[in-house]
């Protein structure tokens, strides 16, 4: 396996010594200064930009290992002079000279920003990989004495993937899964893996393990035509509620909400898994629902379906069936997902033509305390205050209550 954390009794190698950026950078300018040249000089001579130079002085960046040969050409000194390293300068040259000196992961990681791809490959496939004996370790050594399962046997840092060819890394990676499965990939690697190569390994693993066994955090980093061949493939084979839901955020809302209404029209509301409104376009969903009501009611509608349908859609089916059948035909589960405007005014109105009996109990938490109260005073002044419904009370707003209550003691 060649994928996990570093350790220091697996890379076997002693601490590395690191040259420090600034003082590279230092040492740049003052042999620069003593040669008499000006950055802009020093630039055109090497073939960079003035900014490449005055980042190196400064130690924002270093030289790659070409700048750093033809630098030392240049001032005619050795590269220890400027790096102010011997073991650096010695590991300059020798990857310069298409060696893979043997390093440590730390020194690895010190000089890959000063390596093109190909030398970074080298020194990592030299160093910390597989072939290399100086770094294996066997299976028996790697075991815990309590025979737990060995750690990682080779390590490649992720701080080191920015600086490795697209070749290696999905090298790396194919072998990781034919080796030791998907686990072995560690998701830090994904944004480096060349989405054409995450997608095959991905079907494959769909093809041998089911559509379910493909990470979630590997979804972001697959391409967009697998991607979709493979949910299309699990649809047409098994239906959407095969699809995972973890699946439905990296899928466009058009082809959910033609799924969604394709399944409703093939297998009725229940064939819509629950998991799939939030992402199924509302005014799709409100079209859905609007179908339903007409063929089997509104209350056939699932309750669950009512904080996704759009506004417009909501409205006017709630507005139709008041009006046809009176505000009693409303399921009160819908109570909660109507504004309270809606309900205090309608509330009114159905007292005003029916009474009080005509406005249904379970209405009342939802009627704006206010509104009530007034009906309520309504009734009192024409009826008398024992004609309110007891069940109104705790919902009328506490100043009016407190004025009904003084009036019957007043008149008491």
């Amino acid at each position: 396996m060649i994928f996990g954390k570093s350790k220091s009794e697996i890379l076997k190698s002693s601490q590395c010594e690191v040259f420090d950026i600034m003082k590279v950078g230092a040492n740049i300018s003052r042999l620069r200064k003593s040669a008499g040249l000006t950055q802009t000089e020093l630039a055109d001579r090497l073939n960079v930009s003035f900014q490449a130079v005055s980042n190196w002085e400064r130690g924002q960046s270093c030289p790659d290992i070409a700048n750093l040969m033809e630098l030392a050409k240049l001032f005619g000194v050795s590269v220890d002079r400027i790096l102010g390293s011997e073991r650096a300068a010695e590991l300059v040259t020798d990857i310069s000279e298409e060696k893979a000196p043997k390093m440590s992961a730390e020194e690895i990681k010190n000089f890959a920003p000063i390596l093109d791809e190909t030398q970074a490959d080298s020194v990592v496939r030299k160093n910390l990989l597989d072939d290399n004996e100086d770094y294996k370790t066997t299976e028996e050594e790697s075991r815990s004495e309590d025979n737990e399962e060995p750690e990682s046997l080779f390590t490649v840092p992720t701080s080191l993937l920015p600086y490795l060819s697209d070749d290696l890394i999905n090298e790396l990676i194919a072998d990781a899964v034919k080796k030791d499965g998907i686990g072995a990939v560690p998701a830090d690697w994904l944004p480096f893996v060349d989405e054409d190569v995450l997608s095959e390994i991905a079907r494959e693993i769909m093809e041998k393990d089911g559509i379910s066994a493909i990470p979630e955090d590997w979804l972001p980093f697959i391409d967009e035509d697998s991607f979709s061949d493979m949910v299309d493939i699990v649809c047409e084979k098994n239906g959407i509620g095969a699809l995972p839901s973890d699946w439905l955020p990296y899928i466009g809302e058009e082809w959910i909400s033609e799924q969604a209404k394709k399944a409703v029209e093939k297998g009725g509301k229940d064939a819509l898994p629950t998991d799939w409104l939030p992402f199924v376009d509302e005014e799709v969903l409100g079209k859905i629902a609007r179908e339903i009501m007409e063929k089997d009611g509104i209350s056939a509608i699932p309750e669950d379906w009512l904080p996704f349908i759009d506004e417009d859609s909501f409205s006017d089916m709630v507005d139709e069936v008041c009006e046809k059948n009176g505000i009693g035909a409303l399921p009160s589960d819908w109570l909660p997902y109507i504004g309270e405007e809606w309900i205090s005014e309608q509330a009114k109105k159905a007292v005003e033509k029916g009474g009080k009996d005509a406005l249904p109990t379970d209405w009342l938490p939802f009627v704006d305390e206010e509104v009530l109260g007034k009906i309520a005073r309504e009734i009192m002044e024409k009826d008398g205050i024992s004609a309110i419904p007891e069940d109104w009370l705790p919902f009328i707003d506490e100043d009016i209550l407190s004025e009904f209550i003084r009036k019957r003691l007043k008149k008491k």
